[in-house]
C-alpha cells in the first residue's frame, strides 16, 4: 500500500478547505480535528496521510496539550501517522474512536511510551432534537469567567490524582480558561462545572464535568451538563457527544438521564512524561 505523509499547511485556506470536506461527513468521529479546523482555538500541527492522491487519514498534534487526535479510514493510515509523529513530538496524550487510535497507540507503546491508565471510554451521544432540559430549584448557574480560573482547576482536579495542595500551574489555568465553561454555585461556592470546546458543525462536545465531593448525589453535574446543552442546542446544534470511564457508573447513569445513550467506544490515553 503506497501511503504518503505531508505536513498541512494552517494558512493555506485550499488544504484546510479540502481536509474539513472530508472530515465533515464523520463529524462525530472526527470533532476535535474539525473543530480546530473551523476555529483555531488551540495551536496544533496537522498532518495527512494519502492513498493515490486521495485522503484516507488526518492526526492533529495539540501544542498546548502535548496530544494527538487522529481520524483514518484504515488501520494502516493510522499506525503510518503513528510512526511519523512519535519521532517528532513529545507526546503526553492520544485521543480517538478506539478503531482508529488502537494502531497508533500499538506504535507509540512500542516506541516506548507508557499508559497510565484504562484507555478505552464509553462514548455516548445524545440528540438535541428529543431533548428535555433538567433543572434544579437549588443553586446559580452561570457562565464561567476568567476570575474562576482558580476555583475551576480546583474542581477539575478532582478528575486527576493532582493534591488540592498542590501550587495551581500556568498550564492548569490555560486549559481550565480553554473553550467554554458552566458552573453551579450554592450559596456563592463553585460546587459543578462543565465545559465544550464548542459547536464545531452540528456537534458539540461536553468535557470536564466535575463536581465537589461534598456535593455529590444531588443532581448538580446533571443540572449544569443539561444547562450547558439547552445554551448549545440555541447556537444549532443537534447532538452532544461525551466520554466517561467505562466503571463510573455513576457519570454514566447521569448522563444516560439526560438522554445519552452508548454508541461507540473512544480511547483518550495519557502518557507518562519522558
Amino acid at each position: 500500500m503506497n501511503l504518503r505523509i505531508s505536513q498541512v499547511d494552517c494558512s493555506d485556506e485550499q488544504q484546510c478547505k479540502e481536509i474539513v470536506n472530508y472530515l465533515v461527513p464523520h463529524e462525530r468521529q472526527s470533532l476535535f480535528l474539525l473543530g480546530n479546523l473551523l476555529s483555531s482555538v488551540i495551536p496544533f500541527d496537522l498532518y495527512v496521510v494519502r492513498q493515490d492522491e486521495h485522503i484516507v487519514g488526518v492526526l492533529g498534534y495539540d501544542l498546548l496539550f502535548q496530544s494527538c487526535s487522529v481520524f483514518s479510514a484504515t488501520k494502516e493510515a493510522s499506525r503510518a501517522l503513528g510512526e511519523h509523529v512519535v519521532q517528532l513530538y513529545e507526546i503526553r496524550g492520544l485521543t480517538g474512536m478506539k478503531v482508529m487510535a488502537h494502531p497508533v497507540l500499538d506504535v507509540f507503546l512500542r516506541y516506548g511510551l507508557q499508559s497510565l491508565k484504562d484507555a478505552e471510554k464509553v462514548f455516548l451521544e445524545c440528540d438535541l432534537r428529543s431533548f428535555q432540559p433538567f433543572a434544579l430549584s437549588a443553586g446559580k448557574i452561570r457562565r464561567v469567567e476568567a476570575r474562576d480560573v482558580d476555583k475551576v482547576v480546583l474542581l477539575k482536579r478532582y478528575l486527576s490524582a493532582i493534591s488540592l495542595d498542590q501550587p495551581i500551574s500556568a498550564e492548569e489555568q490555560s486549559k481550565a480558561l480553554a473553550g467554554e465553561s458552566y458552573c453551579l454555585e450554592i450559596d456563592g461556592k463553585m460546587v459543578s462545572v462543565a465545559s465544550t470546546n464548542g459547536l464545531v458543525v452540528k456537534i458539540f462536545q461536553i468535557l470536564g464535568v466535575a463536581t465537589d465531593p461534598l456535593f455529590r448525589g444531588r443532581g448538580f453535574a446533571k443540572a449544569v451538563c443539561s444547562y450547558l446543552m439547552q445554551r448549545m442546542k440555541e447556537r444549532g446544534a443537534e447532538r452532544a457527544i461525551i466520554f466517561t470511564d467505562r466503571e463510573n457508573d455513576v457519570a454514566l447513569r447521569c448522563y444516560k438521564a439526560l438522554g445519552f445513550q452508548q454508541t461507540d467506544s473512544y480511547y483518550c490515553v495519557s502518557f507518562k512524561e519522558s
